[in-house]
């Protein structure tokens, strides 16, 4: 908070973390905007007068005052969400992206100064023309009702959006008819039923025709991840190995209470330096144990600010590793971002540097010195069999031989053509960028899925104005722990735009993990340790993390139209302390709908295939269809009721109430059936 004067600053009475923007001139308490609104919502209090908080100040002190910095000025808080998430709406419908190549740089619409741009050198300028709008839909198309997704190039399911629909399960489905998935159900009566070969060139798999997978991986090669090489792995385990043993977190943060450092001999700054030291010499001592040359070449060094390079390269990787893998390091990853965080005030030498992408890559290439022949290496991005190569396919597909042929002949065609002299380049880093291309690829196809199947349940099982009988998604507040009243239409909406936006959220994962990185590790940003009724945490703003949920949450809402609930997206409040735990929120949604469509898809099977099975269903669970559907609706009504924090509207609210819901599964009717289909839980392994 920026002022002059004796004026102190003023924090939020309710959440201690914002700054407060109100007065409330009845409780005579300071509040942010979101605190007053929540706590004044209802009852005599919703008719409390405000005061803004500089006149406040004016008048108590009586002293001039030039500016006083509100909430909602504070970059990377909930308040200045709010405020940045109304400018952010309307953007999309007059953006018009269009990338020009020339000989310095790449630039479009929506790029971040802090975003690490990609570096060119061409011999004439490309301009790539966007023939789809923003959600993939061509401009002259009137499929309405299709437009719900948006196109996207990683899985041959999702190339032809028309085809979507009709098809999607045409591989899955079982021939009982009793079963919501079967080719002779009623939800099936529109479908395609037609056992033809699948023409990619007639069905947009050839994707030389499309300049969106270009123009879409120049964009998003800034935010994905090289992948992991062998010599890059041996120093993976090392820093692994060290921070298990660790206890890092333990005496630096926990170590600290209301009364004071409870370290006896050590200031929170020598705590912090001593157990940093620690750290890094117990990595090099690992390192030796693999390499005893470089190793002794290391520790022979004064101090470790000379091995700074070294450390530099070891937590890099860690970080880059997480990214691609965040099943991995999860007890962990907590402890290497502290650990980087504190070295930034607490050494005389950082530890912090860039997580190396397909970006930094390419830019390393066109900054060697060339021949005067020499070609730029970013012509890969743009070369129309770099999608063929990089191509996501998935299991059960009839044709999937001749696409994994289609695939290695792609990719060896390209290492022959740009890992050679004429590009600058080895075939090593042509397959590192290939390679890291397809992993990103293959990843949010993976992550995505999982949403893509509970959104065609919701849209294909239930009608948003007439619900079928017994099978209404109406919920009460009072009822069934619900703390949201909606009829049936309304929850509809509201787990539709929730689950659209879950889809949007795993598309942009890689970026969001980037921009998480950027704002744990920003200078600019301190962190404040508090108590936020879930023990303690460091408590930070997220500027980059907000301006890119901003752009995601007003894309869809620019999208729909009409918007059910909330729109607050908390961040650097007691709520989402810091960056780390906004980022770990999000990779729960797969963990949470894979198990429930796995299960749904698995009753299907067993009723079919095994006789037993299919006598238990109909005789305690009423048939097929009908455990199926009960299920869905469940989950469509209580993982959406509310059951979250700040009543379960908000954006984290409603994955706060899907959690609930997984924490309560043991207690329903159906958990047994789970078992019988193989579900083993939603939280996968600590460990690896």
């Amino acid at each position: 908070m920026e002022q002059v004067g004796e004026v102190d600053e003023i924090i939020c009475v309710e959440c201690e973390d914002v700054p407060a923007s109100v007065l409330c001139s009845i409780c005579e308490d300071h509040y942010c905007g979101l605190c007053f609104q929540w706590l004044h919502k209802r009852g005599k209090r919703a008719g409390h007068k405000t005061n803004a908080v500089n006149e406040h100040l004016k008048e108590k002190k009586n002293i001039k005052i030039d500016y006083v910095k509100r909430g909602e000025e504070v970059e990377g808080t909930t308040e200045y969400f709010m405020k940045q998430l109304e400018e952010k709406k309307n953007e999309f419908e007059k953006k018009d992206d269009v990338i020009t190549l020339n000989e310095i740089e790449v630039k479009t619409n929506n790029n971040n100064d802090d975003d690490e741009d990609i570096e060119i050198k061409h011999d004439e300028d490309v301009q790539i023309n966007d023939e789809y709008d923003k959600y993939g839909q061509s401009d002259d198309s009137d499929d309405d009702d299709d437009d719900i997704f948006s196109f996207s190039p990683f899985s041959m399911k999702f190339f032809n959006r028309n085809r979507y629909k009709k098809r999607y399960y045409m591989d899955d489905v079982y021939t009982n008819r009793n079963s919501m998935f079967t080719r002779n159900s009623k939800y099936y009566k529109n479908m395609d039923k037609k056992d033809e070969k699948y023409d990619p060139n007639k069905d947009g798999v050839a994707l030389q025709e499309h300049a969106n997978y270009g123009k879409d991986l120049l964009k998003r090669c800034s935010y994905i991840p090289l992948r992991i090489s062998f010599e890059e792995r041996q120093l993976l385990l090392l820093i692994e190995g060290a921070l298990e043993i660790s206890e890092y977190t333990d005496n630096v943060d926990v170590s600290s209470d209301y009364f004071g450092w409870r370290t006896e001999y050590y200031s929170k700054d020598e705590t912090i330096q001593r157990e940093l030291n620690e750290s890094f010499a117990l990595v090099l001592g690992l390192f030796i144990s693999t390499n005893l040359r470089k190793g002794t070449r290391l520790i022979n060094k004064k101090n470790f600010e000379q091995n700074k390079e070294f450390l530099q390269k070891v937590f890099e990787i860690a970080r880059r590793f997480k990214i691609v893998n965040p099943d991995k390091m999860r007890t962990t990853y907590g402890k290497l971002m502290f650990m980087v965080q504190d070295s930034l005030e607490n050494l005389n030498f950082s530890i912090k540097i860039p997580i190396r992408t397909v970006a930094t890559l390419v830019n390393e290439i066109n900054e060697r010195e060339k021949q005067e022949d020499s070609q730029n290496i970013i012509d890969i991005l743009l070369d129309p069999l770099l999608a063929q190569a990089t191509l996501h396919i998935e299991q059960g597909l009839k044709n999937i031989e001749e696409l994994v042929e289609a695939k290695k002949e792609s990719r060896a065609t390209l290492i022959k053509t740009y890992g050679s002299p004429l590009y600058n380049t080895t075939v090593t880093e042509v397959e590192m960028i290939i390679d890291s291309i397809a992993d990103s690829n293959s990843y949010i196809v993976q992550n995505r899925n999982p949403v893509d199947k509970m959104l065609f349940y919701l849209e294909n099982i239930f009608d948003k104005n007439q619900p079928e009988e017994g099978y209404s998604l109406a919920i009460q507040a009072g009822k069934g722990g619900s703390k949201l009243s909606h009829k049936h239409s309304t929850q509809y909406e509201f787990v539709k735009q929730s689950l659209l936006l879950w889809r949007e959220i795993q598309h942009e994962m890689f970026q969001l993990w980037i921009k998480a990185d950027k704002d744990l590790l920003n200078e600019r940003c301190a962190y404040r340790l508090r108590n936020t009724g879930q023990g303690l945490n460091r408590v930070q703003a997220a500027p980059h993390i907000s301006s890119a949920m901003s752009s995601i949450l007003g894309r869809v809402q620019a999208r729909l139209g009409n918007w059910v609930g909330l729109s607050v997206v908390h961040l650097g409040d007691r709520d989402v302390p810091n960056a780390l735990t906004f980022i770990d929120k999000y990779t729960q949604v797969p963990r949470i709908l894979a198990p429930i469509v796995s299960v749904l898809e698995q009753i299907g099977k067993m009723y079919h295939n095994e006789p037993d099975i299919a006598f238990l269903i109909d005789s305690a669970y009423g048939g097929c269809l009908h455990i199926q559907k009960t299920i869905l609706r469940d989950f469509f009504r209580h993982g959406f009721n509310g059951s979250g924090s700040d009543g379960g509207s908000c954006i984290d609210g409603r994955l706060t109430s899907a959690w609930n819901w997984c924490s309560l599964l043991d207690k329903k009717p159906y958990y047994h059936l789970f078992l019988l289909a193989g579900f083993q839980g939603f939280d996968g392994s600590f460990r690896g």
